[in-house]
């Protein structure tokens, strides 16, 4: 099947009204991926970030796995080991045949299936692994990276996934990641997209909750040229999502995210935080749209939705849609879209903050709804990626070295 079968959406798609589609649908999809040289090898290697403590680090170079960056992966080999619980697998694709029978917000997904060499296959023990895991992506070129996660029943997991790209090399990524967690298994998925600034970023993540199951989710948005984030999440019997996620956007960055949660059986809970800020001429859009059928009695769900606006022609979108069928629920939602705190910015000018500073502060605590819940290690990297952006919020480095009268 060739892209151009594909009905891709438009902005004429109510879930697709706010994602950026034009840079998107008038690429060539089918393009060969980049080839791997030394060359590429030495570039890879320079951007990779420095290595959370004690983990495993899987690295793909357009949507392959790199051997000679990856702990435990031998080169030719279709199956290894990045830890004694962890088993990665290599499967290669065959792309399916006749025309796709997939709704509209499963269509890039179906055309990643259509053009993905290989799925990577991670699949944990019931023992699972005391270490994290670091997925790291570099996007080149044309790429359809395609990642399965398989947690079984009492497994827990940590999973750090980052998006990078090659310096200001154009790219486009389809990213196609499916999540399965067995019963009562615990994922705690931290993610950053922190792509170039020529940089198209589509993905779509199908993640499946078993009865008792825990997905604790946290995303951040820093840069790339546009992305659209996409996610279909399907809960069983008490099981349980907590889901943050934040984007930071300026210029003309667009940042789209759509999050479909069914609840279809008894007590499950989702929360749901999203804390966005727009500058310039960007634009921020969230949908969280929840479903509770008639057989997902003693559902929970909880969402706030917020985003500040910091340039006269930035623009934000925060959508709640709760669908609702059964009486025998909790929910809560709020949304809200504004500018900076008039008073408390007033408050930091008089206790004698310059503007800039006084307005990162706020901005900083803004966000940090949804920072905190990342890993430490992380989130001290990314502290350090928003130097530049939030000036005098956030302690540098070299502030906090140790001066040679403190190491008398």
């Amino acid at each position: 099947m060739t892209q151009t079968s594909l009905a891709l959406p438009t902005g004429r798609d109510e879930n697709w009204r706010y994602a950026a589609l034009r840079p998107v649908t008038q690429l060539n999809w089918g393009e060969p991926s980049p080839e791997w040289t030394t060359d590429v090898e030495a570039q890879v290697t320079a951007l990779l970030p420095p290595r959370l403590a004690g983990s495993r680090r899987l690295v793909l170079f357009a949507g392959r796995v790199v051997p000679a960056l990856s702990d435990g992966i031998t080169i030719g080999s279709s199956r290894g080991k990045l830890a004694d619980a962890l088993t990665l697998e290599c499967l290669e694709n065959e792309a399916p045949s006749g025309p796709s029978t997939l709704d509209i917000d499963q269509r890039f997904a179906d055309l990643n299936r259509q053009h993905a060499t290989q799925t990577l296959r991670l699949t944990l023990s019931t023992q699972g692994d005391a270490h994290p895991i670091e997925i790291i992506h570099i996007a080149s070129g044309v790429s359809h990276p395609a990642i399965e996660l398989v947690l079984p029943a009492e497994a827990s997991a940590q999973i750090i996934e980052r998006q990078l790209s090659r310096g200001e090399i154009a790219s486009a990524t389809n990213l196609r990641l499916d999540i399965h967690l067995g019963s009562r298994a615990k994922l705690h998925l931290a993610r950053l997209l922190q792509c170039g600034t020529q940089a198209q970023h589509i993905e779509t993540l199908n993640i499946g909750l078993a009865d008792g199951a825990e997905l604790d989710y946290t995303q951040i948005s820093l840069s790339a040229a546009n992305a659209r984030s996409t996610a279909l999440i399907e809960h069983a019997n008490e099981s349980q999502v907590n889901w943050q996620a934040s984007a930071l956007a300026a210029g003309r960055q667009v940042f789209d995210h759509y999050i479909l949660t069914r609840h279809a059986q008894r007590g499950a809970r989702t929360q749901q935080t999203f804390r966005g800020i727009a500058s310039e001429q960007s634009r921020l859009a969230f949908n969280g749209h929840m479903q509770v059928t008639k057989s997902g009695l003693q559902s929970d769900l909880q969402q706030s939705l917020k985003c500040l606006l910091d340039g006269t022609r930035a623009e934000a979108n925060v959508r709640p849609q709760l669908e609702i069928y059964t009486d025998v629920v909790s929910a809560s939602h709020g949304a809200t879209v504004g500018k900076l705190d008039r008073d408390m910015l007033f408050y930091l000018l008089s206790r004698g903050i310059d503007p800039m500073t006084a307005e990162s502060l706020l901005k900083w605590a803004f966000i940090s709804d949804v920072l905190t819940k990342l890993p430490m290690g992380l989130r001290e990297q990314i502290e350090l990626a928003l130097l530049d952006r939030l000036p005098g919020a956030i302690a540098s480095p070299a502030a906090n070295a140790p001066t040679h009268e403190s190491q008398r």
